[in-house]
């Protein structure tokens, strides 16, 4: 692990020669996502978290071998990220954190590609957005959404039947009775200092 320090470039071909599995860089000064071709094939797990990231993403699509990338606390919003390209590469990826990148939206623009029925945790938390994005076809079991914009409305969390944990906290909302939408796999709702203006009728739970 590289973190907690000064990093501002990863040179090309720095682990050429290795089969590092599991490659932590958090906390550093890194503005682009390096170059990590040379060990694609083994790489599973990828923190790139608290950096500077403010350039394509297009390097991450040849870590075709990733179930876990961690890019919270980065500017994203400053490079509109695709992320349509990057559920179709990484098609084993598992836990994505975007949380605190400035996202305002997040699958807004298409379908979400089939290959993205992997994705198991997704966090969006601390990003300025105004709803529920379109994560339906995603096969979530954990979905992070607290501290954002989002006001729900009826219908935003329905059809998410593989749904176990939402977290939601620190959100403003006028009444439980949305959640009553969510599918009867949800074992964990966690709803800590939300605005709360109306509680619903006990029979809801």
């Amino acid at each position: 692990a590289l973190v907690d320090g000064i990093l501002e470039r990863i040179e090309d071909h720095a682990f050429a020669g290795t089969n590092i599995r599991r490659l932590r860089l958090y906390n550093n000064r890194l503005t682009e996502i390096p170059d990590l071709r040379d060990i694609s094939a083994s790489l599973t797990l990828l923190d790139l978290s608290g950096n500077r990231i403010n350039s394509s993403l297009t390097p991450l699509l040849n870590l075709t071998s990733l179930t876990h990338l961690g890019l919270s606390n980065n500017p994203l919003h400053s490079v509109d990220p695709d992320f349509y390209s990057l559920f179709l590469h990484l098609t084993q990826l598992e836990f994505l954190n975007l949380a605190s990148c400035g996202l305002s939206s997040f699958l807004d623009d298409g379908p979400v590609n089939k290959t993205s029925d992997v994705l198991l945790e997704l966090d969006l938390s601390r990003n300025p957005l105004s709803q529920v994005p379109p994560i339906q076809s995603l096969h979530l079991h954990r979905l992070r959404l607290y501290h954002t914009d989002i006001i729900l409305q009826p219908g935003d969390l329905q059809n998410l039947p593989f749904l176990k944990e939402l977290y939601f906290e620190n959100n403003k909302i006028s009444s439980l009775s949305v959640f009553s939408e969510l599918s009867q796999t949800l074992e964990t709702l966690d709803l800590s200092y939300s605005d709360l203006s109306h509680f619903p009728p006990i029979e809801l739970f």
